[in-house]
């Protein structure tokens, strides 16, 4: 199905109507980087309304930096792949799972902002990916 048809779907309309965009990426069977391509294009940020980062999300993306809101739970595999200008990531306690990938072919000087004892931490520690605890 294309995303169009998708979107047009009455359900989809009223979930995105009550701002239920985790149900929305739950019920689209395609990829979530077009997904989210076209909610941030559409002038939508997917995060204020999601609870996590799903898988794939921001392939590709081009930011340098990148604030993950207190909201977000979870950070699914390949999240963040190949985000190659990726610098900075900051990643909140509230965080308690990242999937295997999530950093996948990023910037090699990627620096996740974390505190210490924190899943990010961890993950950083466990992914020989760079840290520090300046918020």
């Amino acid at each position: 199905m294309y995303l169009k048809d998708f979107l047009r779907q009455k359900h989809i309309q009223e979930m995105l109507g009550k701002g239920d965009l985790n149900s929305v990426f739950e019920c689209w069977g395609g990829t979530t980087t077009i997904l989210s391509h076209f909610l941030i294009n559409a002038g939508i940020e997917p995060l204020q309304y999601l609870n996590h980062i799903p898988y794939g999300m921001y392939i590709e993306f081009d930011f340098e930096e990148f604030i993950v809101p207190s909201n977000i739970k979870r950070i699914g595999g390949w999240a963040f792949g190949m985000c190659r200008k990726l610098r900075h990531i900051y990643i909140p306690q509230t965080v308690f799972s990242i999937r295997p990938n999530a950093f996948r072919n990023c910037n090699a000087e990627l620096l996740i902002h974390c505190e210490q004892g924190s899943t990010a931490h961890q993950y950083a520690i466990e992914n020989n990916i760079n840290f520090t605890h300046e918020m």
